[in-house]
């Protein structure tokens, strides 16, 4: 058998089918990424949610103390930044009707990340008892949760 060599077929991958892994794997992480971004800012509403129930529990007080409702909100003594803040995420204020409250996403200036011309906003309403988060534009609420 002295004439005979032994060929042995390597096997791996081609380029083609790595390039393809490639694009395959950075499209789904652009997904994933995408909604694990929502998901980040839908559990950020969460503080607003818990401030804008102390503020509609704080409404419900001054008016049975006051018969009417606290034009601001140092007067009920609740603790919600006007204006952008570096501890939180939402700046709050009360609605022209005083039977509501809003909690907008800071722009700038707020808790890192900043989020500009972000289009979130939370709102309450004390008939209801409500407290909910969405997508607020042009007056109009886009989208809730």
């Amino acid at each position: 058998m002295a004439g005979k060599t032994s060929h042995s077929r390597i096997r791996a991958f081609t380029l083609l089918e790595l390039i393809i892994v490639i694009i395959v794997v950075g499209v789904l992480g652009s997904l994933g990424f995408s909604q694990y971004s929502k998901l980040m800012e839908r559990s950020r509403c969460a503080e607003a949610k818990a401030i804008l129930g102390a503020i509609r529990t704080a409404q419900t007080a001054y008016k049975l103390s006051y018969g009417g409702y606290a034009a601001s909100l140092a007067e009920i003594g609740v603790e919600a930044p006007a204006v952008c803040e570096s501890t939180h995420y939402f700046r709050y204020y009360l609605g022209d009707s005083n039977n509501s409250a809003f909690a907008a996403r800071c722009g700038s200036g707020g808790k890192y990340p900043d989020y500009p011309s972000c289009p979130y906003h939370c709102r309450t309403e004390w008939y209801y008892g409500n407290v909910f988060c969405g997508v607020y534009q042009d007056g109009v609420w886009v989208q809730r949760w």
